[in-house]
């Protein structure tokens, strides 16, 4: 196994790099193995672990380097996730040696920004009238008026503490990297005095990595900067115009692979046969390089997430090449408010026991729809103070509802995040404040004597006395068991949550576009090669001529992402976010193997899928449509049937050998019906459902299944009519009663 190079490697490489001739195989081949792959922002590392990844770079304390580390590193990340999160794609490009002919030309009024040509919309240089005779940096002077057009920017220096970005991925890795190669910066240094451009309203538009630097050194520090007098949004459109203008081009944000990688791609396959595993899974490859897994893993905070790859996942699902490996069954469920867990930290205990005095009052409902997204593992995303609220209400045993998505809340979590920037152009979180550890009966009950007295900022004190005596009988009572219920709910924030401001932005009336474009895949989040597909293509590139580039590529291609293990069949593995593909020949190797790779404490915590068996694919939805035999009436129930069903519900512990004997010996309705209760809670089940034939409201279901979130998904089916219990799909079952005439309900 490949393991990431120390500070200390990557530097002894570097000095190997530069004995060698230049252009050299050898000296190519060591750089693009030490080039830096930019993965921890600024916004979105948390200050002990930058600390630590600082002092990796450094080879000593960071404070040593950096004295006022904690509270510069505070700072830097308070401005990183305030800022409005522009796309590198969409910044200016204008060089440090572009910025004194800008100044001049703005000084000059040789930029035409105001009336009478541009009539209060500002036009680029492809935009321009023929008839309008002149380069566009010169229009301001030819429009009738030479004044008109004056900006009167300023050089000067500013202190680096008042500067704001306006990107939202300044990258520690080249921040730290930099100063660990020439030094904190100080008065003098290149990055203070190299010019940056700044808006009326203190924002950058360029230069984020000095800033940054500089920032971490000293707030007070003094950057060189032309000051333009106007706001952010005004420069922006300038300044792209302009840097377009004089032939400079856009930057990427997204290490996006070079076009010709996809090239040779495309070339290889057309050279082999139609239909072929390595022409197939090289087309989806081709396909689909532009979404790699560093760019979902950065989506766990939501300002690590570039707007313009956010919108492009979101718009290439089914474009991959497969159009079921995106899919994240997502519909409306309910369950008891004590069965769900929070996902951030902060809490407001007034608003809490303000909404949950409102519900008593019937100025609320009482539980029911949250508005809110549930993961499979039944943390809420969204919702945390009506949902708190309904346990200081109503208890535990509340029934509260929202949509339920059959995705873990660690990976489902990265999928919000870029629903919220691509497909509804949130850039920025919502702030939070409180601490769910302030949930105690004790503060609770301290909490609720003041409002007794003062009221909320909605109930007077007589109607929150009133609520109270309604919850417990009296004033006293009613505070007791209120504080009693503040305590009952769940503190287990998981340890993938971030700040509030990272969390997804996804409004209630978003949530029906939302669970449509989970339920058909849009979001382009999984990849979509398959173990097998890997397998063909490593066979294909080992024929290849050694040093071709089609062998490069897709070596290259292959190696981020090798299946782990030598078994017989293919598991996707999850943890924590992180996913690796496993060869394996049972799912409790395949789970501990994962968990030694991910260094995983309780392997029990690594969730395991079955995807290839015995070099076959298994596809988990929708199995059924080809009707093949292997399922269905007349079929005994399987431990591999079982491990489908499960997927990433399952743990490893499970006795899916006793699960299958009852299940195969159910016998009657209230038998079958027994045993997919237990199946349910054990393989991961959204609870068990019936179907009626139409006309009949009162008598038996004509079936039963297990809800495993989509119409498609593989369940358990009880036929009440044939006293049949067995694998299918509900949707299937659905299908050939009413081909027999009967209709369903």
């Amino acid at each position: 196994m490949s393991r990431r190079l120390s500070p200390s490697d990557r530097k002894r490489l570097i000095r190997l790099a530069s004995t060698l001739p230049k252009g050299s195989s050898e000296r190519r081949t060591i750089l693009a193995k030490i080039k830096v792959a930019y993965n921890l922002n600024a916004g979105a590392v948390s200050l002990d672990k930058a600390k630590e990844y600082a002092e990796g770079v450094f080879g000593r304390p960071a404070d040593e380097v950096l004295p006022d580390f904690d509270k510069n590193y505070a700072m830097l990340q308070k401005k990183v996730k305030q800022s409005p999160g522009i796309p590198r794609i969409q910044m200016p490009v204008i060089e440090p040696s572009d910025i004194d002919e800008f100044n001049a030309s703005l000084n000059a009024g040789r930029v035409d920004i105001f009336a009478p040509y541009t009539k209060g919309k500002l036009v680029g240089p492809r935009d321009i009238d023929e008839s309008v005779d002149g380069p566009w940096v010169e229009l301001g002077i030819m429009d009738g008026d030479t004044t008109d057009d004056v900006i009167k920017a300023k050089m000067t220096t500013v202190p680096v503490g008042k500067l704001k970005p306006t990107q939202n991925q300044i990258w520690l890795e080249k921040t730290f990297g930099n100063i660990a190669k020439w030094g904190a910066p100080k008065s003098g240094s290149p990055v203070l005095s190299t010019t940056i451009i700044v808006s009326s309203d203190g924002y950058i538009l360029d230069g984020h990595h000095r800033f940054s630097q500089a920032i971490m050194a000293d707030p007070n520090l003094k950057m060189k900067a032309l000051v333009v007098p106007m706001p952010i949004k005004k420069l922006l459109e300038i300044g792209r115009h302009y840097g377009e203008a004089i032939g400079n081009k856009a930057k990427q944000a997204s290490r996006l692979p070079p076009a010709a990688d996809q090239k040779r791609l495309v070339r290889l396959a057309s050279t082999l046969p139609k239909g072929s595993t390595e022409r197939r899974a090289i087309l989806r490859m081709a396909r689909d390089m532009e979404v790699t897994e560093r760019d979902i893993d950065k989506a766990k905070a939501l300002s690590g997430v570039d707007p313009a790859m956010a919108k492009y996942i979101v718009e290439t699902g089914l474009k991959d090449g497969d159009k079921r490996d995106d899919v994240i069954p997502m519909g409306k469920a309910t369950e008891s408010a004590g069965k769900l867990k929070p996902s951030q930290t902060t809490m407001q205990l007034p608003k809490t026991l303000g909404m949950a005095l409102a519900m008593l009052l019937g100025k609320m409902p009482l539980g029911g729809d949250l508005g809110a997204i549930i993961s499979a593992d039944n943390h809420i995303l969204d919702g945390h103070h009506r949902w708190s609220a309904a346990i200081a209400a109503g208890g535990p045993g509340v029934s509260v509802g929202g949509y339920k998505a059959k995705l873990k809340g660690a990976d489902l979590l990265k999928v919000l995040n870029i629903v919220t920037k691509g497909m509804f152009g949130r850039n920025k979180g919502n702030p939070g404040s409180g601490n769910i550890k302030a949930y105690t009966p004790a503060n609770a009950e301290k909490a609720l004597r003041d409002m007794v007295k003062k009221g909320t900022e909605f109930l007077s004190p007589e109607q929150v006395g009133e609520a109270l005596s309604r919850l417990g009988g009296s004033v006293d009572e009613g505070i007791s068991q209120m504080s009693e219920n503040i305590g009952k709910v769940s503190k287990a924030v998981p340890s993938w949550a971030p700040d509030r401001a990272d969390m997804p932005v996804i409004n209630e009336k978003d949530l029906p576009a939302t669970s449509q474009a989970l339920n058909k895949g849009l979001v382009n989040w999984n990849n979509p090669l398959k173990v097998q597909e890997r397998r063909a293509m490593t066979r294909l590139a080992s024929a290849l001529p050694k040093g071709s580039s089609e062998r490069r590529t897709l070596l290259a291609m292959l190696k981020s992402a090798a299946p782990i293990g030598s078994g017989k069949n293919g598991y996707i593995a999850m943890y924590k976010g992180k996913r690796v593909e496993v060869m394996a020949d049972t799912q409790l190797e395949a789970r501990d193997l994962a968990a030694d790779h991910f260094r995983a404490r309780k392997p029990y915590d690594v969730t395991v899928m079955l995807a290839e068996k015995g070099g076959k694919q298994v596809t988990h939805m929708p199995m059924f449509a080809s009707k093949k035999k292997a399922y269905g009436p007349g079929k005994k129930i399987t431990v591999e049937d079982l491990e489908m069903i499960g997927g990433n519900s399952l743990r490893g512990g499970e006795d899916l050998e006793d699960l299958a004997d009852t299940l195969n010996s159910a016998y009657g309705m209230r038998g079958a019906e027994k045993a997919m209760r237990e199946a349910d809670k054990i393989l991961g089940g959204y609870g068990v459902e019936a179907v009626f034939e139409e006309g009949e409201y009162d008598g038996n279901p004509a079936m039963t299944y297990i809800n495993t979130g989509d119409t498609y998904n593989a369940t358990l089916v009880y036929d009440v009519d044939e006293d049949e219990l067995y694998v299918s799909t509900w949707g299937d079952w659905v299908e050939d009663a009413e081909r027999q005439g009967r209709q369903m309900r």
